[in-house]
């Protein structure tokens, strides 16, 4: 009788056994890691014409990562939004006589999903500016960028509420997939962004809770041997489902954009970012239509796709289950950004190459 019990309790220790050292093994040399344990509800919905969606003012949050790789730590990020809703430190509507003011718009590479307020490449851009500026005059800058804001977003946004921060100079951030402008965002009684599909049905959660809710994404969260098997990287900030691009819908937008900036004495400087993907090298016609508009309206513009090895792409990468710049690559925006701005006397004037 004891060997009867005996024989399959050691079957199932020896599997178990067999079961951590491949574990084990799998964590050693082929981590698996993990993206986004969730992003928080900070966002609600916004009267802001076509805007939709905003942050909700004077909330805070982390944006948790895995592990990036064996023996390092998860990485995680603390997040503020002011009273104007807005990423980053309080800030007042008016503007101090000594200050030159800059307002960035723009969506998550702006915002700077998974790095840190102060690597910001608006951030960083201000710090320059601040060792190079004349004695007694203030440089302050102000990230507008939210996540999944299309260019119709942004541009509203500037319309109706960014103009009234008065600022100098808008740096008009640029994200190849700002031109998917055929989506329709809301969000929902929980608190969470959505995404309806072309029949405006099924709509998709486009930022999940942290947490899991069933067995199977238990083991694929703590088992790397389970991801390996499954070839599944879990990450939770999930891409628009419509990706449909209507330039002739897009340019009235960019001419109230221009015609706004321009009415208030607001210089523009746009800086072009690529997706950071091998994919973005086949998406020259929205690069080219962005290039085309900045060159109509005589925007000065900084085309960031020559400066990146697409050979090593994963180097500009927050993580390795997310594609969003990291520190270095915001370090990079910030420098070609300030070779693109020139004091004179108190002044800070965008200039052309």
């Amino acid at each position: 009788m004891k060997q009867i019990i005996a024989r399959p309790a050691i079957s199932i220790l020896s599997m178990a056994v067999v079961l951590v050292v491949l574990e084990l093994g799998t964590r050693l040399f082929f981590f698996q890691p993990l993206g986004l344990e969730g992003i928080p509800f900070m966002f609600r919905s916004s009267s802001v014409p076509d805007v939709v969606y905003e942050f909700v003012p004077q909330s805070s949050c982390e944006y948790r990562y895995g592990p990036p790789g064996p023996f390092r730590p998860p990485l995680v990020v603390p997040v503020r939004i002011n009273g104007y809703g807005l990423r980053g430190a309080e800030i007042t509507v008016e503007k101090r006589v000594d200050t030159v003011r800059i307002v960035a718009i723009g969506d998550s590479y702006t915002m700077g999903i998974g790095v840190r307020e102060e690597d910001t490449y608006i951030e960083a851009l201000g710090r320059d500016l601040r060792r190079t500026a004349p004695a007694g005059t203030n440089v302050e800058t102000i990230n507008a960028g939210v996540p999944g804001y299309n260019m119709v977003q942004e541009i509203s946004w500037f319309q109706h509420r960014g103009v009234a921060l008065n600022p100098d100079i808008l740096i008009w951030g640029i994200n190849i997939n700002d031109a998917l402008i055929r989506m329709t965002f809301e969000v929902n009684l929980q608190g969470m962004l959505t995404s309806a599909d072309a029949t405006g049905t099924n709509p998709l959660v486009l930022m999940k809770p942290a947490g899991s809710r069933n067995l199977q994404d238990i083991i694929l969260r703590h088992s790397h041997l389970a991801r390996f098997v499954f070839k599944r990287k879990t990450n939770y900030l999930l891409a628009p489902p419509m990706k449909q691009y209507d330039f002739e819908a897009l340019t009235p937008y960019v001419n109230k954009l221009v015609q706004t900036a321009r009415g208030a004495g607001i210089q523009i400087l746009a800086l072009i970012m690529p997706i950071l993907q091998k994919n973005a090298l086949t998406q020259t016609d929205i690069r080219e239509y962005f290039l085309h508009q900045c060159r109509l309206h005589d925007i000065p513009v900084i085309d960031i796709l020559p400066l990146i090895d697409f050979d090593s792409i994963t180097d500009y990468h927050v993580h390795p289950c997310d594609s969003h710049p990291d520190p270095a690559t915001h370090r990079l925006f910030a420098d070609v950004l300030s070779r693109n701005l020139k004091w004179r006397g108190n002044r800070l004037l965008v200039i052309k190459h």
